[in-house]
């Protein structure tokens, strides 16, 4: 998340914040779908080409908790964001 910028969007803290709650029972799937959604929508609103990917990153990982298959587009848009960031892995 540290990579999104100086200011992080409501939205991504949002979203991760709920799908903690699914994990523990207290929020249904559509709402972690919406809270996914909601992440995406601040991709497409942004500019900056490594903050697009976190939120695309993050919007993966909320979506994992109605479909595992998008655990691998969260991976995928962490390691873009990195780098993007310019933060290689050695």
């Amino acid at each position: 998340m540290h990579l999104f910028g100086d200011e992080i969007e409501e939205r991504l803290i949002n979203a991760l914040n709920l799908v903690h709650e699914w994990k523990v029972g207290n929020a249904s799937v559509g709402e972690t779908r919406n809270a996914s959604l909601g992440a995406i929508a601040v991709a497409r609103e942004s500019s900056n080409p490594t903050a697009i990917v976190v939120a695309r990153s993050v919007g993966y990982a909320v979506a994992t908790a109605h479909m595992a298959d998008h655990s691998l587009g969260a991976a995928l848009y962490a390691l873009k964001a990195i780098k993007n960031a310019g933060n290689f892995i050695r």
